[in-house]
């Protein structure tokens, strides 16, 4: 299976959620502005949804992260399609307990 976009109308509770970080860099007339997206992956018993993609279980090996307090750090999501990386402003320790107790690859 391949990842796909996000369905809208899935009724069903994640499991666990890990905040994300994106910070756009526009610039406007003379001036250069940083904007600061925030939002979520969601883990359930058969997938994990990002805004735009979703990573079914049986497609994942592994989650691992590299963080440090008052840094951004960076969470992976290791595929057979390849390593997806998502910025993340707080431990993702839950999310990945989480995940592991899950039956996925």
């Amino acid at each position: 299976m391949t990842y796909s976009s996000v369905q809208e109308n899935d009724t069903q509770q994640p499991l666990a959620e890990q905040d994300t970080v994106f910070i756009e860099q526009k610039i406007e007339w003379l001036e250069k502005k940083r904007v600061k997206h925030v939002s979520s992956l969601h883990l359930y018993e058969d997938r994990i949804e990002s805004e735009h993609h979703v990573y079914y279980l049986e497609d994942i090996f592994d989650l691992s992260y590299r963080w440090s307090e008052e840094q951004i750090g960076f969470l992976y999501i290791h595929t057979v399609f390849g390593i997806r990386t998502f910025h993340i402003h707080s431990s993702p320790e839950e999310f990945i307990s989480a995940f592991h107790t899950l039956d996925h690859l």
